[in-house]
This record gives structure tokens, sequence and C-alpha cells, in this order.
């Protein structure tokens, strides 16, 4: 299975076993350009906090799942999910432009 793991403007594609733990997840991320350690990160699955121990599928996370990435702060606080999202039409004559209905759907898939 592969698990998507968004933090800002960039999603992490994941490899991972339905048996591993969570932590098996960020210790992937850290092998990515990042320079946070596993511990200064956490995943959330909505707004519920993952347990490193916590075994991916009794998790409830399905292939190709969304997970969010948030960093520790200094002050020992954990950042705000933070996730890019895209601007669609910002002028009328945006608005009127036909979209073909397979990108339109596409389009609404990346909404968070």
């Amino acid at each position: 299975m592969f698990v998507r793991i968004k933090r800002e403007k960039v999603t992490y594609f994941i490899h991972a076993n339905p048996e591993d733990p969570v932590a098996h997840l960020k210790q992937e991320i850290c092998k990515t350009e990042t320079d946070k350690a596993a511990d200064e990160m956490r995943l959330l699955l909505g707004e519920q906090v993952l347990e490193d121990s916590a075994i991916i599928k009794d998790c409830r996370i399905e292939n190709a799942g969304l997970l969010y990435l948030v960093y520790k702060q200094d002050d020992d606080t954990w950042e705000e999910v933070n996730v890019f999202k895209p601007v669609y039409a910002q002028t009328e004559e945006d608005r009127q432009i036909d979209l073909p209905d397979q990108l339109v759907s596409y389009l609404d898939s990346l909404k968070p």
C-alpha cells in the first residue's frame, strides 16, 4: 500500500505494509530532504493524532489514504495543519471557462 502525507505544498508518497507501525511512515519521511527528526513530527488522520506504536491497518488508514504532517515548534507546541489549497476561478471570466468533467473531478479530488 502507499500513503499520502501532506504538509504545506509538499506531498510525500510513502510505501508501507499495513502491518507497519506509524513510526515507519515518519522514518521514511526522515529519509527525504527534511531536516527534522521523527520525534519532531506528528502524523494526523483528519484531526486524530496517530501514535507511533499504532499499527497502520488498526488506524483505518487505507491504500492511498491521506495523512497530515505537523512539526514540533521551538516552544514544544505543535504547529497547526497547514496544507496548500489551490485557488480556483478568481474572475468572472475564469468562471466561464468550460473544463472537461474529468479535469473538474480531478481538481475536486485535490481539495482537502
